[in-house]
């Protein structure tokens, strides 16, 4: 039977199948350059064969103590432009910042044809360029390929507020990302250069699990950031974010007793 500690495991899943996709292809991709004479010269570049075993040892998880993902991310998305970038043409760069995902079904769809029809370079050498792309990234940034940064480094949760700056929750480094079930996609590139950072401003803000008493009484638990006021300042406008972050959940509170006990203080409003 699923419990509830099950179901919120699963709202918090960070696993990415784009990375499960992803990371096989770029290990095809090194073999191939020890078959194929044309390509041969991507061998003598170290830096690719660190990174992709980087993301081979890595459990494909997107969390914030983890060096992979920064790699990943940035490898996903060169190879994205490597793959269907000239073919989507001026396109290409706002379908991606609105929808990242969008753009990473269309990469798969097109790396997964047997003909490579939409691959002009074909697919091994538009990974091969990816790699190299994410390589110079990863040293210009961080000064190597495969240590000295996490995702937590890379990407964040802003909550933003454009038009109200004293209501700006600024950024919080989070997991998850584009392909996980615990979402949190934001933009990689601004322009035509990796953004300062990867930062989301959406995603899995509010979570719920439920079940049911054995008298069937409702008992529900929630899980979301920032608080439950909406005034600055007050003790309850940003203390739920800490346990947002760690995924822990809280009782919604149904029955009287819940409340009573639950209860911080009450006033009655005058008319």
């Amino acid at each position: 039977p699923l419990t509830l500690a099950d179901m919120q495991a699963v709202q918090s899943d960070t696993l990415s199948l784009l990375a499960a996709e992803i990371v096989p292809m770029a290990r095809s991709a090194l073999v191939g350059a020890r078959l194929v004479r044309s390509l041969a010269g991507y061998l003598t570049d170290g830096r690719l064969e660190r990174i992709v075993r980087l993301m081979e040892d890595w459990d494909l998880r997107m969390e914030r103590d983890r060096v992979a993902p920064v790699a990943f991310q940035a490898l996903l998305h060169f190879f994205a432009r490597q793959t269907v970038g000239d073919d989507l043409g001026i396109f290409f760069e706002p379908v991606l910042d609105s929808s990242p995902v969008y753009i990473m079904k269309f990469t798969l769809l097109a790396a997964r044809d047997p003909n490579q029809a939409l691959i002009a370079q074909g697919k091994q050498r538009a990974m091969l360029d990816a790699l190299v792309e994410t390589a110079n990234f990863l040293e210009g940034r961080y000064g190597a390929v495969d240590s000295g940064f996490t995702w937590a480094d890379a990407h964040a949760t802003h909550f933003e507020s454009e038009s109200l700056p004293e209501f700006d929750g600024g950024r919080v480094a989070t997991d998850g990302a584009e392909g996980c079930v615990n979402v949190s996609e934001g933009r990689f590139f601004d322009g035509s250069l990796p953004a300062a950072r990867h930062v989301s401003r959406g995603g899995a803000i509010y979570r719920m699990t439920a079940t049911f008493d054995p008298d069937g009484t409702p008992r529900a638990f929630i899980n979301m950031p920032r608080g439950t006021s909406g005034e600055p300042g007050n003790e309850f406008y940003d203390n739920r974010t800490a346990d947002w972050l760690e995924d822990r959940y809280t009782l919604l509170r149904f029955t009287r007793a819940d409340v009573d006990l639950g209860t911080h203080s009450s006033a009655t409003l005058a008319p």
